[in-house]
């Protein structure tokens, strides 16, 4: 599980997430966006069984960027595709590369929250500190 805290910010929304796994991070980073979208806390499904999938799979130069470019990879299939994704399995995450698949509903949902325009590098470090990892990122609204 992830430890959230949003940190103050004078325009946007900066958030640190603590976890015990990469993976952690990254669902925890994914969970936020969601939730700032749809204006209510958003929940990882584990127990549904998903028809419609996605191969997902992002490069970036280190981990900052790859996480970043994870995040703006979420945000276009909001924008362009109408998609949130109940779930993941992340089969690689490397320091340049994360491949995994997202699974999704064709429930519909309501945007109710802010628009996050992207996340940036501002602000931004991932790091890990003996078995914990640690991430702050800053949510463009």
């Amino acid at each position: 599980m992830w430890k959230v805290k949003y940190l103050e910010h004078p325009a946007d929304i900066l958030i640190e997430i603590e976890s015990d796994s990469l993976e952690e991070l990254l669902k925890g980073f994914s969970s936020e966006l969601y939730s700032i979208f749809l204006g209510y806390k958003f929940n990882f499904n584990d127990s549904t069984i998903f028809h419609n999938s996605i191969d997902i799979n992002i490069e970036g130069n280190d981990w900052v960027s790859l996480f970043i470019n994870w995040l703006n990879e979420l945000i276009y299939y909001i924008d362009a595709k109408r998609i949130i994704f109940s779930n993941f399995i992340f089969t690689k995450i490397l320091p340049h590369k994360i491949e995994s698949k997202g699974f999704y509903s064709d429930d519909q949902f309501i945007l109710r929250g802010m628009e996050v325009k992207q996340v940036t590098f501002h602000n931004s470090l991932i790091e890990q500190n003996q078995n914990k990892y640690r991430g702050i990122l800053l949510f463009d609204i």
